[in-house]
């Protein structure tokens, strides 16, 4: 939610943007204070890091999708182990 959110901050309307960027706050704010319960209870705020992580997936996943359109079948399947092989 908070890449979404990055993204579409980036492209409208002034106004737009300033709504985005307080909701943004929110999102964060709340995600800052939930807790995961991964075998016991954790907290795990999103990074910056993790953001980035998810953007290159999104890329790849794109251009994996792109070469199936195009019926290049290991280009596709080469992206797709790129995209799930980020660390």
């Amino acid at each position: 939610m908070l890449w979404l959110l990055d993204r579409l901050i980036l492209k409208e309307p002034l106004p737009v943007r300033e709504c985005l960027r307080e909701l943004r706050k929110i999102v964060k704010e709340k995600f800052d204070k939930q807790v995961y319960p991964m075998g016991g209870l954790m907290r795990s705020p999103p990074k910056r890091r993790d953001l980035e992580e998810f953007s290159k997936r999104v890329k790849l996943l794109k251009a994996a999708e792109k070469a199936f359109d195009k019926c290049d079948m290991e280009k596709g399947e080469s992206l797709i182990d790129q995209a799930f092989s980020i660390k």
